[in-house]
């Protein structure tokens, strides 16, 4: 049987799908773990799952950004369920310069078009990835929106948790952030200081992310 684990999209690509062929009798078992879908973040502890997959994002906006809409990536992954083989796909119109620049516990790691193929992924996997990406558009007030999403860890008909921890860098001499949805709350947290913004959360379900900016004045 072959299935197929969603486990992420990054900013307007498409959904990042890892499919691989796992034990049969441990899918089972795993099913038990999956949540029906709806959005829910979680506080410490509350998460069923003991392997949560952690998704590490590194967003920098250049001065160049704000005209070409182009971003810089950096992206890594823990916590990867052991497959034989997985692709992470990229809408290849929204993605370029993609490199694999970190693997661990990964027997093969390499780039097709605009995917990223991996075989023989095992316990402990670690992987990281670097690309530009066209995260960054105008939005109708004449600001900016950095579209983050949708991050899910599918199986079936239900998700898994996910852990996200997302740092953005900006140019705080032209551009200032406002806000973000979803807003600050409990399970998702937002800091924001000189040029940074760092957002923490674990979740069940499918999470879009949109952080606004304005011009500075």
């Amino acid at each position: 049987m072959k299935t197929y684990l969603l486990l992420f999209a990054l900013i307007l690509s498409a959904p990042a799908t890892l499919a691989g062929e796992p034990d049969d009798f441990d899918q089972l078992f795993m099913i038990d773990e999956v949540s029906e879908g709806q959005l829910r973040f979680l506080a410490a502890g509350q998460a069923r799952s003991k392997n949560i997959h952690g998704h590490l994002n590194h967003i920098t906006i250049l001065e160049s950004s704000l005209h070409s809409g182009w971003v810089q990536l950096q992206q890594c992954h823990t916590g990867i369920d052991p497959v034989s083989r997985a692709a992470i796909t990229y809408q290849p119109d929204r993605i370029r310069n993609l490199r694999v620049t970190t693997v661990e516990h990964i027997d093969q790691a390499w780039i097709e078009g605009a995917n990223v193929e991996l075989k023989g992924v095992r316990p402990d996997a670690f992987l990281c990835i670097s690309a530009d990406t066209k995260a960054f558009s105008t939005d109708e007030s004449g600001g900016f929106i950095l579209r983050n999403g949708p991050y899910m860890r599918k199986f079936l008909d239900g998700y898994y948790p996910l852990r996200l921890e997302l740092t953005v860098d900006y140019p705080a001499n032209l551009i200032r952030y406002t806000h973000s949805v979803p807003e600050q709350q409990e399970g998702f947290d937002v800091f924001n200081g000189e040029g940074l913004i760092r957002i923490n959360t674990l979740f069940e379900g499918r999470l879009m992310t949109n952080l606004f900016f304005e011009y500075m004045l």
